[in-house]
């Protein structure tokens, strides 16, 4: 027997939260959606950094200069931070290589 509804077949969905539907978006955000929303789907939540204030620095080591705490920028970026301008990123990120 051929064609008709069967059990199983058809494409499988792609998106754990089931079906889809079109949206329209401008072209120049297109691809930041779609990454949000297939984090959004994997169950990955994250905060609205952009009005929030605090920065959890779990796991982050504190060291000492001059009697005063300090944190390494280069603790910050093996943890995943952010860090802008993203030329002290990349000159940090080549010194963290060379020492590995």
């Amino acid at each position: 027997m051929r064609g008709g509804r069967r059990e199983g077949a058809g494409r499988k969905l792609k998106w754990a939260h089931g079906k889809t539907t079109t949206i329209r978006v401008p072209e120049s955000l297109a691809s930041e959606v779609l990454r949000l929303a297939r984090q959004l789907d994997l169950g990955i939540q994250f905060d609205n950094v952009a009005n929030s204030k605090a920065i959890d620095l779990t796991g982050i080591p504190i060291h000492h200069l001059d009697e005063q705490p300090v944190i390494a920028v280069k603790d910050l970026l093996r943890k995943g931070f952010k860090i802008r301008p993203l030329k002290l990123v990349d000159s940090l990120r080549k010194e963290i290589d060379r020492i590995r």
